[in-house]
């Protein structure tokens, strides 16, 4: 398409999906909105591991604002989104295995930094003791100094899970994919 920019590839951590599906008052809930519309859109693939689903049904289950079904739906829209999601393998858990000693974090969270490394893509956090603590990492980006590409097309933002559910729907409906 004449005057699109390329499309730019990121990895994506739990911090930051999970601020999708809320509606308190959240720090960088703009960019988190932005970066998702700019997926809609077609403007980013993002590659996460599989971990990311079990973090984040965990997260969004003592969020007192959802109900059970509203955590499965929420984690059924993420699916919708149709990331790459990378699988454990031994050469990840090896990565970041020796992150979490090198940086004194989680395996967990190692294992964001680790898949960015191998895929060579930043990853973009909101959580920022973590960033701190990796803070050597070159790849690592925080969702307060995420800027959207230029020129996307403004649509009004969803906020909640519903208005998220209505942005997939029309997705779906217009057969656009990432």
């Amino acid at each position: 398409m004449a005057g699109r920019l390329e499309m730019t590839g990121y990895v994506l951590d739990t911090s930051v999906v999970c601020k999708w599906f809320s509606d308190r008052n959240e720090s960088d809930l703009e960019n988190a909105q932005d970066l998702r519309r700019g997926i809609l859109e077609g403007d980013y693939s993002i590659t996460i591991p599989d971990l990311l689903f079990y973090e984040l049904s965990n997260a969004l289950r003592f969020n007192p604002g959802l109900s059970s079904e509203e955590v499965n739906e929420a984690v059924e829209a993420v699916f919708q989104l149709e990331f790459d999601v990378r699988n454990i393998s031994a050469d990840l858990a090896t990565n970041a295995v020796k992150l979490a000693y090198s940086f004194n974090v989680t395996v967990y969270d190692a294992c964001f930094l680790a898949l960015a490394q191998n895929e060579r893509k930043m990853l973009i956090t909101a959580d920022y003791k973590f960033r701190e603590r990796v803070k050597g990492a070159k790849n690592i980006l925080g969702l307060a100094d995420f800027t959207p590409i230029p020129g996307g097309k403004k649509r009004k933002r969803p906020s909640t899970l519903k208005d998220f559910r209505g942005v997939l729907s029309a997705k779906e409906k217009t057969g656009r994919r990432n």
